[in-house]
């Protein structure tokens, strides 16, 4: 009697602590931190959402975001090499830097030497070395100080290397693609910004919060002691949504593992 008593007691013991790892070190149960999850989710809350998700679902969120700005870089790109090629097509119509310019008239020696010590530098880029040229030939214009004035700070760059990109294009030499020039200044402004603007607004495109006004469990299933399904309806501001969300025991911690 007393090896089988000490046997059940064994048995009982041993499905107490199984069941202490299995409900994890916090007092969370699954169906909490899937509500909390989706909380999180509703808040727009990248880093509370990665308090109940596992790392992998974190990145493939992150992935997703960081995805979203690279696209909004793409369509601002876009949008800015169309407005600041206007401006400088504008102002080339306005200012034409070739035509009548001192520099490459009675100033020209002066002019030649002071952009021969800029192409001979060669810690330029070819870029940034038809840029500054094309800065020393606006500078020469009697109204140099009207044309920065009216044009935007990358506009101004972009014309100055045009400027000087088709006055070496008149004498046979080509220096390499504008678009390219263009995309790399754009770049550098979207650089300068940051990506505060940009990731605020694929956080709010990606999570819509405040969107999911309730949400029900309709239906749980355990795949294993350490697995479990969860069917939800999530009651949205224009419909309803339904997903699967698992649920795993990682390190002893239940974490959203998935939300199909």
């Amino acid at each position: 009697m007393g090896q089988k008593h000490m046997k059940r007691t064994t048995i009982l013991l041993s499905s107490i602590i199984a069941s202490i790892i299995l409900q994890g070190c916090g007092s969370d149960k699954p169906s909490e931190i899937v509500e909390k999850y989706i909380g999180a989710w509703n808040d727009g809350n990248i880093e509370e959402i990665s308090e109940y998700a596992s790392n992998e679902l974190v990145h493939e969120i992150q992935v997703n975001i960081d995805n979203c700005i690279s696209n909004s870089k793409d369509n601002e790109i876009s949008e800015k090499y169309k407005a600041y090629k206007e401006e400088v097509r504008t102002a080339w119509k306005d200012y034409n830097p070739i035509d009548n310019n001192p520099a490459l008239g009675e100033k020209k020696d002066e002019f030649f030497e002071k952009t021969n010590t800029i192409i001979d530098d060669k810690s330029l880029t070819k870029e940034q070395r038809t840029e500054q040229c094309g800065i020393v030939l606006l500078g020469y214009l009697g109204n140099a100080d009207e044309v920065k004035k009216k044009l935007s700070p990358t506009a101004y760059r972009a014309f100055a290397y045009v400027s000087f990109s088709k006055l070496l294009n008149l004498k046979g030499i080509y220096t390499g693609s504008e678009k390219g020039f263009y995309k790399q200044i754009i770049l550098e402004e979207i650089k300068e910004k940051g990506d505060a603007g940009a990731k605020k607004e694929c956080l709010t495109n990606f999570f819509k919060p405040g969107d999911i006004k309730n949400f029900n469990i309709v239906e749980t299933k355990e795949i294993s002691p350490e697995k479990q399904l969860f069917n939800v309806e999530l009651v949205k501001s224009q419909e309803s949504e339904k997903k699967v969300i698992g649920v795993e025991l990682i390190n002893k911690e239940w974490r959203v593992v998935s939300a199909r």
